[in-house]
C-alpha cells in the first residue's frame, strides 16, 4: 500500500521531464494499493493552475486534464482524510530546519506515516525526510521507467 504525492500525478499526467517514469510506474500498479488524499487534488489543481499561467497549457487542456486526474482517482484509488492530529505532526516535521519539508509535503509525510503507507514520490527532499522520520519512500526519480 502507498501514498501518491502530487509530483508523481502531475508528472503521469502533464508533459514533465519524468512522464515516462510515473507513467510506467502507476501502469504497473494493482487496484487497491494506491492511496490519494483531498490535499494532492487540491495540489493537483494548483499545479494546473501555474501551469495555464505559465502557458504550459491552455483553459481546454487543464480541464482535460483535470478530467482524466479526477477518473483516476476514481478508478483507482483509495481516498486517505486529512486529520486534525496530521496538522500538528506535520507543523512538527516542517519546523525541522534539517529536514527542509515544505507545509504541504509535511502534511502529505504525516498522512502516509499516520496509515503506515510507503510514501511515492518525486522529490528527492520529501523521500529523505520520509526516511529520516521513519516512513518508508520510493523516489521514482532512482527507478528505470
Amino acid at each position: 500500500m502507498v501514498y501518491i504525492d502530487t509530483s508523481v500525478w502531475v508528472a503521469a499526467l502533464c508533459r514533465e521531464p519524468f512522464t515516462p517514469t510515473a507513467q510506467a510506474w502507476l501502469e504497473k500498479q494493482t487496484p487497491g494499493v494506491l492511496n490519494v488524499s483531498g490535499w494532492v487534488q487540491a495540489e493537483f489543481a494548483g499545479a494546473l493552475s501555474l501551469k495555464q499561467r505559465t502557458g504550459q497549457l491552455d483553459a481546454a487542456q487543464a480541464a482535460e486534464v483535470m478530467t482524466l486526474f479526477s477518473a483516476s482517482l476514481e478508478q483507482a484509488c483509495r481516498r486517505v482524510s486529512v486529520e486534525e492530529a496530521d496538522f500538528a505532526l506535520a507543523a512538527r516535521l516542517a519546523a525541522d530546519p534539517a529536514s527542509g519539508l515544505r507545509a504541504g509535503d509535511a502534511l502529505h509525510l504525516a498522512m502516509a506515516a499516520r496509515e503506515g503507507l510507503a510514501l511515492v514520490t518525486l522529490d528527492s527532499t520529501l523521500a529523505k525526510a520520509a526516511v529520516r522520520f521513519g516512513v518508508q519512500a520510493r523516489l521514482l526519480q532512482e527507478e528505470p521507467a
